[in-house]
C-alpha cells in the first residue's frame, strides 16, 4: 500500500464519498471495470479525466483508499491517503467497446483495463474483468469501516478456505467473507473479481463461523 496526496471530492452524477463515489445500493446488475494506472501518482489526474469525460458519458469511479490522520516524528499532523489496491481505480457506466476504443486511447494515465482470460473475446480483444455491484459494496464498506488501513492487506495469492465468517459484533458487523488464518492473525477475506483478495484482520470473538465456501 502506498501513501499519496488526497483525491479531492468531485461530482460525476452520483452521490460520492470522500475518496470517490458511494457504490449504489440500487442496481445489482451494475458492473465495474478495473482500470490499472501507469503510476499511483496519476490517480488524481485520472479521476479528473473521468470527471471531464463524464460530461459526455455518465461514468463513475471508486478509488479503494483510506484517509487517516498521520502523526510524523516532529509531531506534525497531516491527513494522508493510503491506497489499498495499488494503481487501481474501479470505473462503471460504460461498455467494454467504449473502454477499449475511446477511454484507453484518450487517457495517457491509464495503462490498461484488466482482462478476463476465462471469458470469450469481445471485438477481437480479451474480455474485460468485471466486478459486480455486490462485491463492490462489500469492499467499500470494509474500507470505510476499519479503524486503520493497517488492518487491510491486498494480495493476489490464491487463498483457500472452507469456512465462511461473519462479523456479528463491532465496527465491521454484518460483513461476511471467507475465513483465513495464519500464525499471527484471523482474517475475513473478500474476493474482488479476478483481481485478488482483501484480507481484513478480525477478532474471532466478534465473529461467527459457518461451513461452506464463499
Amino acid at each position: 500500500m502506498e501513501e499519496e496526496k488526497m483525491i479531492p471530492s468531485g461530482s460525476v452524477g452520483a452521490a460520492h464519498k470522500s475518496n470517490g463515489f458511494a457504490v449504489s445500493d440500487g442496481n445489482e446488475s451494475q458492473i465495474w471495470f478495473v482500470a490499472v494506472l501507469t503510476h499511483q501518482k496519476y490517480t488524481k489526474a485520472f479521476c479528473d479525466f473521468i470527471a471531464k469525460y463524464s460530461q459526455e458519458s455518465p461514468l463513475q469511479y471508486y478509488v479503494p483508499s483510506k484517509r487517516e490522520l498521520h502523526v510524523y516524528p516532529n509531531r506534525t499532523k497531516r491527513m494522508v491517503e493510503t491506497f489499498v489496491i495499488p494503481r487501481v481505480v474501479f470505473v462503471t457506466g460504460m461498455t467494454e467497446r467504449e473502454a477499449y476504443y475511446r477511454l484507453v486511447p484518450a487517457c495517457s494515465y491509464l495503462d490498461f483495463f484488466m482482462g478476463d482470460r476465462a471469458s470469450n473475446r469481445v471485438d477481437g480483444h480479451t474480455a474485460l474483468a468485471k466486478v459486480n455491484n455486490r462485491d463492490m459494496k462489500r469492499l467499500q464498506s470494509a474500507i470505510d469501516d476499519v479503524t486503520s488501513a493497517d488492518e487491510l492487506e491486498f494480495t493476489t495469492d490464491n487463498l483457500k478456505f472452507d469456512q465462511q465468517i461473519e462479523v456479528v459484533n463491532g465496527q465491521l458487523s454484518g460483513l461476511t467473507g471467507g475465513y483465513y488464518q495464519d500464525s499471527k492473525h484471523d482474517y475475513l477475506v473478500l474476493t474482488v473479481g479476478n483481481l485478488g483478495n482483501i484480507k481484513i484482520k478480525v477478532q474471532i470473538k466478534n465473529c461467527q463461523l459457518s461451513k461452506g465456501k464463499k
